[in-house]
Order: C-alpha cells, then structure tokens, then sequence
C-alpha cells in the first residue's frame, strides 16, 4: 500500500557498538526511516548506525534521557513512532503486527511488552522465560512490563523524566487514548558485561535522585531510585525511597513488598517481619508475598513453617520455580535428603536452564549425595550454556569428587579460558594434576593461584609436598616458612616443617619448631615421638622423658610406646645420676 502509515524507527544512543546492529537490522525492512540520535558515542556506534541506513543526529548530553528521546523524536518524519533502546530488539513476526496495527489502530499510543531477560530469577516480579521467541532463548529468567512504545508523531506526545522516562504520564493527563498489544520487545539491558552494567547503576542512580528533586511529588519517581538503590545493596536507604511512593500513592503495595525485604536483607528482622504481614494482610493470596515470607521465616530458623508457606506459594502458582527450589534446600537442612533432591530436581524441570539452580544442585550435592546425578544435569546443562563459568566451575568440583580427573582438568581449563581469575578453577586444576602425578603442570597451576592469592595455605603446603616428592628439602621449607609467616600456629604446617628442619640445619634449633607444634596439638602422636626422639639425640634426655611421661597419660594412642621410652630413657638417667653422685664423694 502506498498510502499507508508511515513508520519511524527512533532511538537514543552512546558507545552502543556491542548491540546497536542487532536492534536495528531486527526492524529495518519494516521501518520507513531510522533516526538515531548520539549522545556522544567515542566508539563505531554512529558509523554502523550510519551503515544501515540510519540518519545520525548528535545531541550532547545534559543528563536528561527524556531531552534526548524527544530530540530524536522531532527529526522523526513518521505518521508513527517506534521508539527502541539499542539493547533490545523486535522479533520478525513481531514487527509485521506492529506494521499492520499501525494501518488499523485509531489510538494515540499503543503499549507493547518489554521483556527484560534475568540470567536468574533473583528479582521479586521474575518469572521463568517462556521460550516463545528464539530471541532471550538462553536466559532462564525474565521480567515484563508493559510500556508505550509505539505511538502517534503527535507534537503533545513526548517523554517525561530524566530516567526511567515515559510518555504514559503525557497520555494519561491528555486523557488520549490507548491500547495494548501481545508483541514482545526483547530487552538484553540486565545481562550484558558486568563492568557495563555496574556502570549504568551507577549513572541512573545519580539521574534517579534528580528526577525525585524534579519531581518530589511523583511516586514512580521515588520507587524507581528505590529499586536502584536496593539494586546497589543499599538496603536502608531505599527504605525511604519505598515510603515515600507508597505514601504518595497507595497503589504501589509492592513497595512495602520492597520495604520488607530491604529490612529482612539489612538484619532489621523485628522490622522486616511487621512489614512481611502487613503485605500478607493487605494479599494474603500473592504467590510474590507468600513466597518472600517464605524466605524471611526460613532465615529465622523456623525451617517447617517456612516449607508450610513455600506449600501455599505452590498452592497459588504450581510453576512457582524458586519456591520449590527453596523448600528442596530447607528438606535438606532437616535431613530429608531424598525429598530435597527430588523438589530439586523438580524446580529444574521448571526452569531448566535457570543457572543458579544447576550450581546450587550441584553444590549441594558436593556436600555428599547424587554426586553422579548432579555431574550428569550438569554436563548437560554446560553443553547448551558452555560459557557458563559457574556451573562448570562446580561441575570441575563434583567430578574431582567422583575422581574423574581427566574430565575435571578439562571443565577447570574451560572456566579458566572464561574467566582467568577464577580462584576455584585454579584450585581444582592443581588438585587433579596433583592427584594424578601431573607434578610439573600441577606446580604451574598452584604458583598461578600463589600470584593470586600470595597466601594461599593449601597452594603452599601443596607445593611443599611436590618438593618433597623431589627431595628438594630447602624448597619445601620454603613453602612452608611463607605459611607461618601468615600462620604462625599452623599445626599441620608446624609438624611437617620440623620433620625436615632437623635435614637441613642444626639439631638444636629444629627443636623450638617441634615444640611450637606440640603446643598447638599436644595429641599429634608423631609430633611427640619426632621431638622425643630430638630431645635424645641433643642429650636432652631429662626433657624427653617428661615429654614422653606427659603423653603416656594424655594420649592413649601412645600409651605403650611413651611409657617405654619414660621407662627406658629413666633406666639411662639412674646410671648418670649414680656416677655424678660417686664422683661428688670421691671429691
């Protein structure tokens, strides 16, 4: 049709290289233009946009997304604007309705589905990811909202607010009308680099606590700088970010749902716990409150009611993944092994790609059941998700557990091609390499944990054994040195080193090693008889029968053998003492 609406493509963007080719080719063959407007990309950002066909304006930043979307906006030629992110995208099928909704609609704006993908289902409104579209198909985990994206190129129609910016506001006070829609918009915002993201917190954090000053009486202006600051960890004060939104409007009770859990994750439990039943009082029957209260009485300690509250959380939503994970960990914590591992298990057939769920299994598992189980679920899973560094990090664990050491090394070398500094790797890579007489590769993979963590005992003490194995004694006592300078009372460190302290230096200054190491463990049966046996040989013969007496009573280990050399060291000394005393008198 040649008189059909026409369709602008509008966004805003800034150092977006990552992903601004995916946003765009994803709507490109639908959209009649594409305006992007830079906010001061120093990256390729303006140049691929430019490559597919984008008309490029710059806009500097004032710190106001609403001032730059509207800027992008009015360079819009478009009967219709659609207006996206650079991180997210618009499935094929999805665009084709959005083209035809927009020949028909006789409304001002329509709302659309943003999905925003979670790698886990760590947030209070998550729900699994339905795995309807091929776009998010490897997160677990997702949150959705409705918002007004696509809208009329009406000169009334503009974002408000500096972040978290909306027309909705706009629409609502101009009474326009309004419909919604089923097409999803895919929103990658929440699962890009870590550095990137810490970063973006950041920034809407500062913009957030400008708009609340914009506008003091907004409630979603207070509850979003809450949600940044609990976001950041900064439980008590996004308290009264909270406050202050469900004070200004009495809608927002998930608010108080966030006022809970703030106190509850702050150690405020008198407080979380007035606050988790007044949520339950006002919904008794939302599987979120339930849910959460859950968590809060199980943290308490009170492991069956918190499994009676995960029940009436299934009660209400059966798919309720987290909730059944959670009651399998508090069966677990009472004993009940088998029924644990199998709620597990069923969350997992819930959520099967969650992440968290697999490492926590998996974890779990380590502490001594369905060891081969848990490596099989997670062999499976890092086969579809292979740069999951976490599974295949605990993965490495269970199957050094089962002595699978060849496979073990190689799911450690895989985390560690992901993430170098992964300490756990690097321990179960050395540990394997050791185990099976690897003992060049392994000393190579303990001094690469060294140069992260310098004192790291088990490195050191592990080292000093593939010195021993060498006979290179000065550089086992090396190591051990570097662990008593950390760990001065160390007993394991302490007995090992004396054994070899007598091999390379003098006997008498061997001693004090010994005897520090006795003091830390009275009871090391080797330990007594080493400095016994030290004792002798410097002719300290008085001093290693008391030692010897001494353990006869404390340490029925050695019972016999201390009381036969008391004996036998007390038969050397009544001749000594006959002969000194003959002497006496001759004098």
């Amino acid at each position: 049709m040649t008189d059909r609406p026409r369709l602008s493509l509008c966004m805003i963007v800034r150092n977006e290289e990552h992903c601004i080719e995916r946003c765009i080719q994803s709507v490109a063959p639908y959209v009649d233009e594409i305006i992007v407007t830079d906010t001061g990309s120093t990256d390729r950002t303006t140049e691929i946009a430019r490559r597919l066909g984008a008309r490029v304006f710059h806009f500097p930043w004032t710190g106001d997304f609403s001032a730059a979307k509207n800027h992008s906006v009015e360079r819009a030629s478009g009967d219709w604007i659609l207006f996206l992110d650079a991180d997210e995208c618009v499935a094929e099928r999805d665009i084709r309705l959005i083209r035809e909704r927009t020949e028909v609609s006789q409304s001002s704006a329509i709302a659309l589905v943003q999905r925003t993908y979670l790698w886990n289902s760590n947030f209070v409104c998550s729900i699994p990811n339905p795995k309807d579209y091929e776009e998010g198909q490897e997160f677990s985990d997702c949150v959705e909202v409705f918002v007004f994206r696509l809208f009329r190129n009406d000169p009334r129609i503009r974002f408000v607010g500096r972040v978290h910016e909306l027309i909705e506001p706009v629409i609502a006070e101009l009474k326009l009308d309004s419909e919604k829609s089923a097409v999803v918009i895919h929103h990658f915002g929440k699962v890009g680099d870590a550095a990137h993201l810490e970063k973006k917190k950041q920034l809407y954090l500062d913009l957030g606590r400008r708009k609340v000053e914009d506008r003091p009486n907004d409630a979603m202006a207070h509850f979003e700088l809450g949600i940044q600051l609990f976001e950041l960890q900064s439980y008590a004060e996004s308290i009264p970010c909270f406050e202050k939104a469900y004070l200004l409007n009495r809608t927002y009770d998930i608010a108080l749902l966030y006022i809970a859990k703030a106190h509850h994750l702050g150690g405020k439990m008198s407080e979380a716990e007035k606050i988790y039943r007044k949520c339950l009082k006002l919904a008794p029957g939302n599987d979120k409150v339930l849910f959460e209260y859950a968590n809060f009485v199980r943290d308490q300690g009170q492991l069956k009611k918190s499994i009676q509250l995960y029940t009436q959380t299934l009660t209400v939503n059966p798919k309720h993944a987290l909730a059944t994970f959670n009651m399998g960990g508090v069966h677990l914590q009472l004993g009940e092994i088998h029924r644990g591992f199998n709620l597990l298990r069923q969350a997992i057939r819930l959520n099967p790609d969650n992440e968290t769920f697999h490492e926590h299994f998996g974890r779990l598992a380590l502490e001594g059941d369905y060891l081969e189980d848990a490596a099989e679920r997670l062999q499976c899973f890092v086969q579809r998700f292979p740069r999951s560094d976490r599974v295949l990090t605990t993965l490495a664990g269970i199957q050094f557990r089962l002595k699978k050491f060849d496979a073990c090394i190689q799911s450690a070398l895989n985390v560690i091609q992901l993430n170098p500094e992964t300490l756990a790797a690097h321990e179960t890579l050395a540990n394997a390499q050791f185990c099976i007489g690897k003992l060049d590769e392994a000393e190579r993979s303990y001094q690469k944990i060294l140069a992260i963590t310098p004192s790291h005992v088990d490195a050191l003490i592990n080292l000093a054994a593939i010195a021993q194995a060498r006979g290179d004694h000065r550089s086992e006592a090396t190591f051990y040195r570097r662990i008593l300078e950390q760990h001065s009372d160390h007993a394991e460190t302490l007995r090992r080193y004396s054994r070899i302290a007598a091999k390379i230096q003098p006997l008498p200054e061997a001693i004090p090693i010994l005897e520090a190491a006795h003091r830390t463990n009275p009871t090391d049966v080797g330990c007594v008889i080493q400095l016994g046996t030290l004792y002798e040989q410097c002719g300290r013969i008085e001093d290693a029968r008391v030692l010897f007496r001494e353990a006869s009573k404390q340490n029925l280990g050695i019972r016999r053998l201390a009381t036969q050399n008391a004996e036998r060291l007390s038969a050397l000394i009544k001749p000594q003492a006959k002969t000194h005393n003959e002497n006496k008198k001759g004098n």
